[in-house]
């Protein structure tokens, strides 16, 4: 009977220990600095793909907030427009952005 007590408990024992030791898992929140972060990266990237795709400089690309539009040279467009084309562009991402 000690003998298959002995085992038992060594295999209760550790069980019992695994249980302790575990750490309660957290659940990772949204970090809204992140999603910030991450709308701006877009913007610039856009801005850099109207400057390429018209061959227009950098810094004469505007964007007026209040309009929520793009003006270089004389175009104008919504910001929704180059947002579009900008997500539609694979040949231009794999050519000018690198991973």
């Amino acid at each position: 009977m000690l003998k298959f007590l002995k085992p038992v408990v060594l295999i209760a024992l550790l069980a019992s220990v695994a249980l302790i030791s575990c750490e309660k898992g957290t659940i990772p929140t949204a970090d809204p600095s992140g999603a910030l972060d991450a709308e701006k990266i877009k913007f610039q990237k856009m801005k850099k793909f109207v400057s390429i795709a018209w061959d227009i400089p950098l810094n004469e690309v505007l964007f007026d907030a209040t309009n929520d539009e793009f003006s270089f040279g004389k175009n104008k467009m919504t910001k929704d427009e180059i947002e579009n084309l900008y997500d539609i562009s694979n040949e231009y991402k794999a050519k000018y952005e690198t991973n």
